[in-house]
């Protein structure tokens, strides 16, 4: 996995972005520990994942296993966490899905391609 995140910890939001190449579903899972380690450092009620430089691998089931992995190995308070996350347009179909399933469990994850709709989603109230 060639991934490089970084975050800032802005006024409304923790702002995380991630720039590289995931290759497989363990490589999915490497890249959403590195995602929630910045969860941990900084506690947030609301963040950005800005992920317009980032490839995906195919495969929805991959992203049903990477929540799966969200509810069995982070802390429960990511359940109450607001998160957008920004992606190319060729990963729509990926990100409904993700976004779909993170919503049956109760996540309020939401996948969008562009950043200032992920941007004001995130703020509304």
């Amino acid at each position: 996995m060639d991934i490089n995140i970084s975050s800032q910890n802005r006024a409304d939001y923790l702002y995380v972005e991630s720039k590289g190449v995931v290759e497989s579903a363990d490589e999915l899972v490497a890249h959403a520990n590195l995602v929630y380690a910045e969860f941990l450092k900084y506690n947030p009620q609301k963040i950005l994942i800005y992920q317009m430089e980032t490839e995906f691998p195919p495969g929805l089931s991959s992203y049903l296993n990477l929540v799966n992995h969200y509810i069995d190995n982070f802390v429960p308070e990511v359940l109450s966490v607001k998160v957008a996350a920004v992606i190319q347009e060729k990963f729509k179909d990926i990100g409904d899905f993700w976004e779909t399933v993170c919503t049956n469990r109760g996540f309020q994850y939401h996948a969008f391609t562009d950043f200032d709709l992920a941007e004001r989603w995130l703020l509304s109230e």
